[in-house]
């Protein structure tokens, strides 16, 4: 590649002048090498040509290199950026006066405030776990002594029931987790006076509240009793004060006995016990449905190994459920004492599951699993243990300078190497080999400019003006990169946290300086990027444009020199020619000038 236009004319006039001796050289004694001379003369003729199409080369390969170098700063720096974090979250470091009962975590992408909250656990969200009797190990056969069983998945609280009393004649039926879930159905067996007894099925209501609930189940007795002919004996439904049973009552003179039971039909899958031939296989058919999960349990009786079929099914009393086996034949499940079954061995054995439930400030909430992630906006809190007694737990923010000077410096590190790139590709030279290969171009220039104005670019903060990165000693170096003016960042960070806090995490505005500095970055590496347009374009049109020149000027030199072949090649022919007269007549007088002596 030449060094200047004079440096290139001066080259240029020097190889000509090589070339042209070299053609003289070609011409000795009357003989022509026609293959070097047409070479030579050739070669001078595309020289010129071909420095420019190398100058043109050199630049768009500069270029390229200078875009790629560019990208890759940009890249490394939102890596370093994103290693930070939320650049909201990092504005406050979460507290807790108790962790192994409660702590909270920021929310991704959401704005974090300032918190402080207490509040007593009154209780931890447990699992709905089911457990079927046992089956003894490698059994091959889930039927038992039955022809064909079916395994039921009902959606609702357990199997309750409840005995009337024969002094008060009155029952009071819990509900096992003390909630219903509305849209859950359940059927309900009610003794009556006259020995038989009423089947009434009530959904629950879409409040989900046990007084309504009851609304619906003494209309759907009521209808029953008519439907039966009944005008008494039949008992009437209230609801519990903290809605968590149900009292039925008959009236003094009622002689009905037994007991009232209600049984969850929500079904939400039913299972050929038949088509499965191990527990194995059964739980993996099982496994299948969303929500659930099954479980293989190995252990003894006695001396003999069995297995357990363990279902469990989320947490809570909305995933509460019940598992039921019945023998085909019968739609019973009672009496089943072989096999796969739920009455054998004091039946199948249910963990109902239970809501999370903490108190503040005299108001409950509750969740189904043991993260509030809507409670407060913008965090989750997650409880581990309840609180002793009336006791209460805190959880509560603080700025997290530590993890800000940490962003901070961050900050000055990746803008100082991406500067230092920019202005390396945009440097300007004399001599053309030491230019960046983004000199003078138009789109790096911008995005210079918005690089030098981040420090003074206006943050929106907790005051009533806004802040800057230069308002917190942020300092622009001479070269444009940036330093840190530590005695006043750390007057700040111990007089004025929150003003670090607004600059660097913005928890007011979206333009923090993390926030800022991702934006730029975009601007190289974002897929609508004008570096990447121009990367592509050089890439493409420009270094097909210099490929295809070259191709037209090779093809237009190998013609050239054809042609001089061609013509050489002539003129050898004429040139032999002459030097054969010029022989013959050289002969003829020298026998001439030999006659004339003798």
């Amino acid at each position: 590649m030449v060094t200047s236009v004079s440096n290139q004319t001066t080259t240029t006039a020097s190889s000509m002048g090589n070339i042209g001796s070299s053609i003289v050289n070609t011409i000795t004694g009357g003989t022509i090498d026609i293959q070097s001379l047409a070479s030579k003369l050739t070669d001078a003729t595309k020289q010129p040509q071909q420095m420019l199409l190398d100058n043109r080369k050199a630049a768009a390969e500069a270029k390229i290199s200078a875009i790629g170098q560019i990208t890759s700063a940009a890249s490394d720096f939102q890596t370093s950026l994103d290693a930070l974090g939320n650049s909201k979250a990092i504005a406050y470091q979460s507290q807790s006066s108790d962790p192994s009962v409660a702590d909270f975590a920021f929310k991704s992408f959401i704005e974090p405030t300032p918190i402080n909250f207490s509040f007593s656990v009154k209780q931890t969200a447990s699992n709905n776990v089911v457990t079927l009797p046992p089956l003894a190990k490698g059994a091959t056969s889930l039927l038992g002594s039955s022809s064909g069983r079916t395994l039921t998945l009902y959606s609702g609280q357990s199997n309750t029931s409840t005995s009337i009393s024969t002094t008060t004649h009155k029952a009071s039926l819990p509900i096992p987790t003390g909630r219903l879930t509305a849209g859950d159905t359940y059927d309900l067996t009610i003794p009556t006076d006259d020995g038989t007894g009423l089947t009434v099925s009530v959904t629950v209501p879409a409040s989900g509240t046990t007084s309504d609930f009851t609304d619906e189940l003494n209309t759907a007795i009521a209808w029953a009793a008519d439907a039966a002919s009944l005008s008494s004996g039949y008992p009437t439904a209230t609801a519990s004060s903290d809605g968590k049973s149900i009292s039925f009552d008959y009236g003094s003179g009622s002689s009905a006995t037994g007991s009232i039971t209600m049984k969850p039909t929500t079904v939400t899958k039913t299972f050929d016990l038949s088509e499965y031939d191990t527990l194995a296989n059964f739980a993996a058919a099982i496994n299948k449905v969303s929500g659930y999960s099954a479980t293989v349990m190995n252990s003894t009786s006695g001396s003999t190994a069995v297995q357990y079929l363990q279902i469990s099914h989320g947490s809570g009393t909305d995933n509460n459920f019940v598992a039921e086996i019945t023998d085909d034949s019968t739609g019973s499940s009672s009496g089943l004492s072989d096999g796969l079954n739920t009455t054998a061995n004091g039946g199948a054995k249910s963990v109902a599951g239970q809501d999370a439930v903490l108190v503040s400030s005299g108001v409950t909430y509750t969740s189904s699993t043991n993260k509030f992630s809507n409670l407060i906006s913008g965090i989750n809190i997650n409880i581990h243990a309840t609180t002793p007694g009336d006791s209460e737990v805190t959880i509560s923010t603080q700025d997290n300078t530590t993890a800000q000077l940490s962003a901070l410096q961050t900050i000055v590190t990746g803008f100082n190497t991406l500067m230092t790139t920019v202005r390396s590709a945009m440097k300007y030279d004399a001599d053309v080999t030491k230019r960046g290969g983004l000199s003078g171009d138009s789109i790096a220039k911008a995005f210079l400019s918005q690089l030098s104005a981040l420090t003074t670019t206006p943050i929106k903060g907790s005051g009533a003006k806004s802040t800057s990165l230069s308002a917190i000693g942020i300092q622009t170096n001479l070269d444009g990169t940036l330093k840190i003016d530590v005695p006043t960042l750390d007057q700040i960070s111990q007089s004025n946290p929150q003003l670090i806090t607004d600059v660097v995490a913005s928890t007011y505005t979206s333009t923090g300086a993390i926030d800022l500095m991702t934006k730029l970055n975009k601007v190289i590496t974002g897929t609508d990027s004008t570096f990447k347009s121009q990367l592509k374009t050089t890439q493409t049109t420009v270094e097909q444009a210099i490929a295809d020149d070259q191709t037209k000027l090779d093809n237009q030199m190998t013609a050239l020199q054809n042609r001089y072949l061609t013509q050489f090649t002539t003129m050898q022919a004429l040139l032999d020619s002459t030097k054969s007269q010029q022989s013959s007549l050289t002969s003829m007088m020298s026998s001439w000038t030999a006659g004339m002596k003798g």
